[in-house]
């Protein structure tokens, strides 16, 4: 499943008492749609271990690349391939800041300072590449923003290498940033947070990226599938009838949009600007789910029970045993 830091992922229930319920559930042939797909690990889970075909469905853009990158193939992709082709020119190539990359690994050596954090993120806000001038010094260093930036650049145009190269980006990229689980905001350089910073600074981005990669690669689905961007009940209004569909909302009362605007990023290669702490976009560059307010979250789910009902779809829905 998708090797990446991401709240409410399923990865681990996936091996336990959710994995079991669905294996209960879905039947060989059938129709399954994860209508808040998040990080694709149900997706992938149903693709390749229950033999049906998946529909996955999500807000954003980061999670229809991570699940559409199994989902929607029936066969491997050779990595060392797409290494060579992709990720091997990248670490080959020169950097276009070596004095920038220079300066940042000096701030780097021995014990990594405010002032380094901050001479750093100076030094990021002069660069003329999008993904450094936003995230440079804040989640990633100068050199691991570089690198992602060439790398989006130079994404294979064609599916399915683009949906398996886009997926191992952005699971690479969440694993290389400095923040907690989630990408509201960066670490802060307080001494406390100052050698977490560096650890997650120091890692090869690069290797992080063929990690992925190689994980992704080796996966398929038994039957071909789908990942849309989309609102999960407006999509619920096209299904023929009698799909089984995973519900498993967001339960938060701030939108995911907010925890997540990094690897949303870096799937549509790039918001205009960024600001404030977090380096997000502004509101309108967002998307919003009622599921994600107090006064919408209970008349959307209504909606959307009423709409499968109707449809007389199987529903499996999940939910937090404190709620």
């Amino acid at each position: 499943y998708p090797c990446m830091k991401y709240m409410g992922s399923k990865r681990w229930q996936l091996q336990n008492g959710l994995g079991r319920q669905l294996r209960k559930v879905v039947f060989p042939g059938d129709s399954f749609v994860d209508l808040f797909a998040g990080s694709g690990s149900v997706s992938w889970f149903v693709a390749t271990q229950l033999d049906a075909s998946v529909t996955a469905v999500d807000l954003q853009n980061y999670s229809a690349a991570l699940s559409g990158s199994v989902i929607e193939r029936t066969r491997r992709r050779d990595p060392d391939r797409l290494i060579k082709s992709w990720i091997e020119p990248v670490r080959l190539a020169e950097t276009s800041m070596p004095s920038a990359i220079e300066q940042e690994r000096k701030a780097r050596a021995g014990s990594l300072s405010r002032s380094g954090v901050e001479l750093i993120r100076s030094i990021a806000a002069e660069q003329s590449q999008p993904f450094v001038r936003a995230y440079g010094g804040h989640y990633f260093s100068l050199e691991q923003s570089s690198q992602i930036q060439q790398l989006r650049d130079t994404i294979p145009t064609r599916k399915p290498d683009s949906r398996v190269c886009l997926a191992a980006l952005v699971s690479a990229a969440s694993r290389c940033s400095a923040s907690p689980g989630h990408t509201a905001q960066p670490f802060q350089p307080t001494e406390k947070a100052l050698p977490h910073i560096q650890s997650i600074w120091n890692r090869d981005l690069l290797d992080e990226v063929e990690f992925a990669l190689r994980g992704i690669a080796c996966q398929h689905a038994t039957r071909v599938g789908q990942a849309f961007v989309g609102d999960a009940n407006s999509y619920a209004e096209k299904l023929d009838g009698g799909e089984v569909v995973f519900v498993d909302p967001p339960y938060s009362a701030t939108q995911y949009s907010r925890f997540y605007h990094v690897l949303e990023g870096i799937a549509i290669g790039g918001f205009g600007s960024v600001s404030g702490a977090g380096r997000s976009p502004a509101l309108t560059d967002r998307r919003r789910s009622d599921f994600s307010t107090v006064s919408g979250a209970r008349t959307a789910f209504a909606e959307l029970l009423s709409t499968l009902g109707s449809r007389r779809c199987r529903v499996i829905v999940t939910f937090p045993q404190s709620r």
